[in-house]
């Protein structure tokens, strides 16, 4: 997540969103169907915690148009045990996806070779393979703490799985263990990393000094690049079970070791008991920190609440901006039990209390947007058929399936097709920004990124130069292209632009395995006109000097006169790039933005300047290289559009030192905000 970058939000008449509603498959009495959801590429998963008589079970579905499609269903694998599906995640590779599932009251049976503990919890790792083509998960691997030799330490209650250079990082809380110096049943994190998901090293056991017994230190998790947040909502601290949050920074010498930076209470816990602070937590691109405590008491009811975080506080200054009551509150409302945000800075609170044409309980979900450094009430968002008891927005999620975003509510305790409580998921689906080049890239007939982009392996033929576009670019987050650094030119090309003369464009890449010679270029991009023969009125090319490697911009003017930018030095292996293209008498300019450093070239004459062409790949730079030039740049994530800012500057450095899918929502193709407001 990021820290330090704001977004200019204006409050404007709501969006008018249609819901998708989905069911169980087989409804189920006290099914709780929807107690959690998680999303990648274009499957959506939804727990039903109580099938098979409450071992649990994650259903996956395929959403595209709007439409869900049921794949599988994924049981808990053992037959017993509870729990299976409270906790999940998923992340996607050029290999395939890969689903983590908690299950956190799971046997660890000796039978196994897993130990012989009871209800200790596991992870299952399940794993679709992109090369079989048959949409199944099957069993990959399975995580526990049997070494411990505890029971009932809830292992697996949360959990947060990402990509890391090298492979896997995987967060997972196991809220009632036992601390084995202080005897305390306080909770922990378990770090582990692994090259394939297959075999897992533990590293890092977190347990933290200062929480109480029965803390619950562990729920939820999150891990964001170099931090990690941790959730300890029955924390004792200031008043019985007031609740906190802790902050961790991974260590600058030590990549695999997370210390502890920040503490987060609410400003009146020593007045609020069992409020369960920290109970859920959600974390904006502008750096906001929500933290919820849905069991907060006010005028003798227990309604919930929660608490809101300036950007500096989530860097280690806890300060507190504003509390967020409900709007029309009842005793054990449970106000914010339900939280999550959006990638262009909106926050949503479930109040799954909420009592619609006389239905108690039917549920609501509130959406605010920031206003004047306070966070307003926009607009909510209920079933088209609200029923009692249902809790909608006892648990949400916002979600990119496929290209389009969803907020997802979940109403487990709703009850239909004659099954009681059996539970339903409502989609909203979110409006996106068009790209101008709705398709990505095109090569002849082949779409590079788009939907028509052929599941086979298959390779282009670009100017006699090999192009390899890669079978794991159907998933988002996965390489989309790999171009040959000594290609001398090899690229692709959309001509489907509408001539944008304030134009931006964004494309992440890397140049990890590249060897660019000192005093060498290379173009990787480049965008223009048509008409003018395909000259580009901007470029961007790599060269390496005696301190590394550069990007730089280049900008033409009308007299054909291409002016530099100041060179921006990289580091690391993946970098964000924006562009951005305003003509003008004079005034006019060409901005370049790599990772979270800006560079312009101003003061431009190019009123000619228009773009309805881009290519991307390798070509031959101003100055042409003199050396051989040996490995790959790899290409990601492009989009285009008019005006506006397409996410780069929503995002800080940190970011951009990972893969995409180690961002909030998975893919960046289309993050823009609704409103087409710019990042500030």
């Amino acid at each position: 997540m990021r820290f330090g970058l704001s977004l200019l939000f204006c409050l404007v008449a709501p969006l008018v969103a249609q819901e998708i509603v989905i069911n169980p498959p087989t409804p189920t009495n006290n099914g709780l169907f929807g107690n959690r959801t998680a999303s990648i590429a274009d499957r959506l998963f939804v727990t039903e915690l109580g099938s098979n008589n409450f071992t649990g079970s994650v259903h996956i579905y395929r959403v595209t148009g709007g439409q869900p499609q049921f794949l599988q269903t994924l049981d808990n694998p053992d037959g017993q045990g509870r729990n299976f599906g409270f906790a999940l995640d998923a992340v996607s590779t050029e290999a395939g996806l890969f689903l983590a599932i908690g299950a956190a009251f799971n046997n660890v049976p000796a039978s196994q070779g897993r130990g012989g503990t009871v209800q200790s919890g596991e992870v299952l790792i399940y794993f679709d393979s992109a090369a079989d083509m048959e949409d199944t998960f099957t069993l990959l691997s399975r995580l526990d703490l049997r070494e411990f030799n505890q029971s009932d330490m809830g292992f697996g209650n949360a959990l947060d799985l990402d990509l890391v250079p090298g492979g896997f990082e995987l967060a997972v809380g196991a809220t009632r263990f036992t601390n084995p110096n202080s005897q305390l049943q306080s909770g922990a994190v378990a770090i582990y990393t692994s090259t394939d998901a297959t075999t897992w090293m533990r590293g890092q056991l977190i347990q933290p000094d200062n929480v109480t017994a029965g803390g619950e230190f562990g729920l939820p998790v999150e891990l964001q690049d170099s931090q990690l947040f941790v959730g300890a909502s029955n924390d004792s601290v200031a008043m019985t079970q007031s609740g906190s949050c802790y902050l961790y920074t991974r260590s600058a010498q030590t990549k695999n070791l997370f210390q502890e930076q920040a503490k987060f209470q609410a400003s009146d816990a020593d007045t609020l008991p069992f409020a369960a602070f920290g109970e859920n937590f959600t974390l904006l691109p502008n750096g906001t920190l929500v933290i919820a405590a849905p069991r907060t008491p006010a005028n003798n009811i227990v309604p919930g609440r929660v608490y809101v975080f300036n950007a500096e506080g989530a860097q280690g200054d806890v300060t507190e901006t504003q509390a967020i009551n409900p709007t029309n509150p009842v005793d054990n409302g449970f106000f914010g039990v339900g939280l999550t945000s959006s990638h262009d800075n909106r926050l949503f609170i479930g109040d799954p209390s909420t009592v619609l044409n006389q239905n108690n309980n039917a549920g609501s979900i509130l959406e605010f947007g920031l206003e004047g450094g306070t966070w307003t009430f926009v607009q909510s968002f209920t079933q088209g058929d609200p029923a009692a008891e249902a809790f909608f927005g006892d648990t949400i999620k916002w979600l990119q399936i496929g290209e389009p975003f969803y907020l997802a509510g979940g109403a487990p305790s709703r009850s239909s097709k004659g099954a009681a409580f059996s539970g339903q998921v409502s989609l909203f689906e979110q409006e996106s920004a068009t790209p101008i080049f709705s398709d990505g890239f095109e090569s002849g007939d082949t779409s590079v990124w788009s939907s028509s982009t052929p599941f086979a392996d298959f390779e282009l033929e670009k100017q006699g130069e090999l192009l390899a576009v890669l079978r794991g670019a159907r998933f988002k987050g996965a390489f989309g292209m790999q171009v040959a650094g000594n290609a001398g030119t090899a690229f692709v090309e959309s001509t489907g632009g509408d001539s944008a003369t304030d134009f931006r464009c964004r494309v992440q890449f890397s140049t990890n395995d590249l060897d660019l010679p000192i005093n060498n270029r290379l173009r990787i991009l480049a965008a223009g006109s048509l008409e003018s023969g395909r000259v580009p009125w901007l470029a961007v090319e790599l060269y390496r000097d005696g301190q590394g490697t550069n990007l730089q911009l280049l900008a033409r003017e009308d007299s054909a006169l291409m002016r530099m930018s100041d060179p921006i030095t990289l580091s690391g292996p993946w970098h964000g790039v924006e562009v951005a293209l305003i003509p003008g008498d004079s005034n006019g300019s060409v901005s370049l933005r790599v990772n979270s450093q800006t560079v312009t070239v101003g003061s431009l004459t190019n009123t000619g300047a228009n773009v309805d062409f881009m290519r991307i790949g390798v070509m031959p730079a101003s100055t042409p290289a003199t050396e051989t030039i040996t490995g790959s740049v790899y290409f990601d994530d492009f989009a285009a559009q008019a005006g506006g800012t397409i996410g780069n500057a929503c995002l800080n450095d940190a970011d951009f030192r990972t893969h995409a899918s180690d961002w909030d929502g998975g893919d960046i193709l289309f993050l823009v905000s609704l409103l087409n407001l710019p990042c500030q």
